[in-house]
């Protein structure tokens, strides 16, 4: 095998790719990145047996060929080249990479251990946009539950129905929703898919990589997803088991809303955190039609007490609600609004959080400290 390749084109597919390598015991070959050159291209892939993600820079190949080399020390390696062209050639499972005046040589494993990275051959095909794709995938992964003994919780929650992606994700204490368009709709067909978090995470990288121009394609089978992106994609299985109704969680009428500037609303949630009492995170907030105001609240013994309010247009009863201060700032910060929409009942049920402005394609839910 011998190739060249920029050296900015071969660290953004060996990052691409890098990610999801890690030390295995059982299988030190999963640290590796398998390098395939060919027909003016060489693809770069890595798999933890979960994920496969798959990346192909171009380059002038003079002599095809392919094998794995430790995938995390050539990014580091290639990481410290000068901005030029790198020559690479494999001779007897070693590597020699030369740029400028540096000449490295690093021991690799024949391609043919490596594990073959499925492929879908058959699926049924939806497309976004990817900037949408990203924005929305940045306002529902902090939501997904980090405790895999529930794994459909762990994952995120697809349903493809008409023209619409909607994107779900909780950790039983609060819950994030997003609707994507989608580019030609799935007709009437309705897909309902648990994915793993960590697969969108890489999708999210991917698409990084990439600029966010362009759309995303989806494939999805029946226990595998494939991702593709520009010149990468990504093989992912799908979660086992049925995801919780969490609809019926969200309240079908409210008595209380207010509006209020998202950014002030920030200010004084932080400052709350502050005084919190450890362990609770607990904030009081409290909605006055007739002073106009939201005033948030928050005391500790050993610190003391911190009191503060916002201008705010208050509708319906007054009311109050005690959340996690932590959760609160995830979900104002994710909304990516100038002005928050806060809509609840009474104390002891949820809060559910909406932008003030656009199609409010996106609603956050908040579950309240009961005290």
């Amino acid at each position: 095998m011998r190739f060249s390749v920029l050296k900015e084109n071969l660290y953004n597919g060996l990052s691409v790719v890098s990610s999801i390598t890690s030390k295995n015991l059982t299988l030190p070959i999963l640290q590796n990145v398998k390098m395939v050159a060919g027909q003016g291209s060489v693809e770069f892939s890595t798999t933890n047996l979960e994920i496969g993600i798959r990346y192909k820079v171009r380059g002038k190949v003079d002599e095809p060929g392919e094998m794995t080399v430790p995938a995390r020390v050539f990014l580091e390696i290639v990481n410290t080249l000068p901005n030029e062209r790198v020559d690479c050639r494999s001779e007897e499972n070693t590597l020699h990479a030369e740029c400028a005046n540096s000449k490295t040589a690093l021991r690799g494993v024949a391609a043919e251990e490596f594990p073959v990275i499925p492929t879908l051959s058959d699926g049924i095909e939806i497309s976004c946009e990817a900037k949408e794709c990203v924005d929305a995938l940045e306002q529902i992964l902090f939501s997904v539950a980090s405790d895999e003994s529930r794994p459909e919780i762990h994952g995120v929650y697809a349903n493809a129905e008409k023209e619409t992606l909607t994107l779900a994700s909780t950790d039983g204490f609060r819950l994030s929703e997003r609707q994507v368009s989608l580019v030609g709709g799935v007709g009437d067909r309705q897909i309902m898919k648990i994915i793993p978090s960590r697969t969108l995470q890489e999708l999210e990288r991917l698409v990084g990589h990439g600029g966010e121009n362009g759309a995303v394609q989806w494939v999805i089978g029946e226990n595998q997803l494939l991702l593709r992106y520009g010149n990468g994609e990504i093989v992912s299985r799908v979660i086992e088991g049925k995801y919780p109704d969490y609809r019926q969680v969200i309240p079908s009428a409210h008595k209380t809303t207010v509006t209020v500037a998202t950014k002030e609303l920030l200010q004084l949630v932080r400052g709350a955190g502050l005084f919190c009492r450890s362990g609770m995170n607990d904030v009081r907030c409290y909605f006055s039609p007739e002073q106009k105001e939201l005033r948030v609240r928050a005391a500790n013994t050993q610190i003391g007490e911190y009191d503060a309010a916002v201008s705010a247009q208050v509708a319906g009863e007054e009311n109050d609600i005690a959340l996690n201060y932590r959760f609160f700032l995830d979900g104002l910060a994710a909304l990516k609004s100038d002005l928050v929409v806060l809509e609840m009942t009474e104390k002891n049920n949820p809060i559910v959080l909406k932008a003030a402005e656009g199609k409010r394609k996106y609603l956050h839910l908040i579950m309240p400290i009961k005290q």
